[in-house]
Order: structure tokens, then C-alpha cells, then sequence
């Protein structure tokens, strides 16, 4: 479906924006207020979007950022996706 048109399927987008997102809280200084209110998010990881995050990553094989709290390569992440999705 996605190499027919040449278009990516509108979730990729959306998990880009996300990565970003992650990618800008872990950049953050560790005694800001929104980091720390990011771990608490995190170590629930229920029903919020870190639980949305991990499931993200573990499909295009980049779970190893999150485990690892690292900020994420875009390009990689986007190769990787693009990967993913040329599968299908």
C-alpha cells in the first residue's frame, strides 16, 4: 500500500512528532520541574504516552533509546520507519 503511492501512512508522521517530543524533554536540565514531571510520567508508563512511545519504538527496532533514556538520531528513526512501513 505505502510503496503504490509513494506516501507514508499519516501515523509515521505522527510518530516523528513524538520522537521529537521525547527527544526535547531529554535534553532538558534534570532538576527542571518538566523533566521531573516527565520521569513520574515515564516510570508509570500506563495509559499515557510513554506507554504509546515504548510500543512506537519497539516496531521499527529502536527500543534501545528508550531503555538507554537517550535522545534519538531523527534520521535514524526515520530510516528505520520508513523501514518498517515498506514491509507492508
Amino acid at each position: 500500500m505505502v510503496m503504490l503511492v509513494g506516501w507514508l501512512p499519516i501515523i509515521y508522521h505522527r510518530w516523528l512528532n513524538i520522537i521529537q517530543f521525547w527527544n526535547n524533554h531529554i535534553a532538558l536540565d534534570n532538576q527542571r520541574l518538566t523533566k521531573l514531571v516527565f520521569y513520574e510520567n515515564c516510570e508509570n508508563c500506563r495509559n499515557n504516552w510513554f506507554y504509546e512511545l515504548k510500543d512506537i519504538l519497539s516496531k521499527p527496532e529502536l527500543s534501545e533509546y528508550f531503555d538507554n533514556w537517550a535522545v534519538i538520531n531523527m534520521g535514524h528513526a526515520e530510516s528505520n520507519i520508513v523501514g518498517f512501513y515498506s514491509r507492508y
